[in-house]
């Protein structure tokens, strides 16, 4: 995919947050592997706002090779997703008010379909929290 074509993308997919209720105006970001880096979306910018010049092009260290605006302050979990994951293409971190509320609860979560429970999975333990 050209790099036009993948800013598109990006801001396709963050523009979607607000519609899908996922995040509202800047709340979580998205990036794509780019060359050997990736481009992720600026810190700051509403959603509505984003065209392809606001894409930040990091290489995989932070160190900037095309953008004027500094990047989303997540790139480095977008970086080492990349880095320890060569299979993946981009990564998409959003701020759901649903998980937002769920994880200020600071309960576990139980496994809530038969196929979590056969995997051996139960209720997960949260350190500090009730489970």
């Amino acid at each position: 995919m050209n790099r036009d074509a993948l800013c598109r993308e990006i801001i396709e997919a963050a523009q979607s947050f607000e519609r899908a209720r996922l995040g509202v105006v800047t709340a979580g970001n998205v990036s794509a592997r780019c060359g050997t880096g990736l481009l992720i979306t600026p810190s700051g910018v509403p959603y509505a706002d984003l065209v392809p010049a606001s894409l930040v092009e990091l290489d995989t260290d932070g160190n900037t090779v095309a953008g004027e605006l500094r990047p989303s302050s997540e790139w480095r979990l977008h970086a080492a997703v990349y880095t320890a994951r060569p299979e993946v293409a981009a990564v998409v971190h959003v701020h759901s008010p649903w998980a937002t509320a769920l994880a200020c609860t600071r309960r576990g979560i139980p496994a809530f379909h038969y196929l979590v429970a056969r995997a051996g999975a139960g209720k997960q333990h949260v350190p500090g929290g009730r489970s």
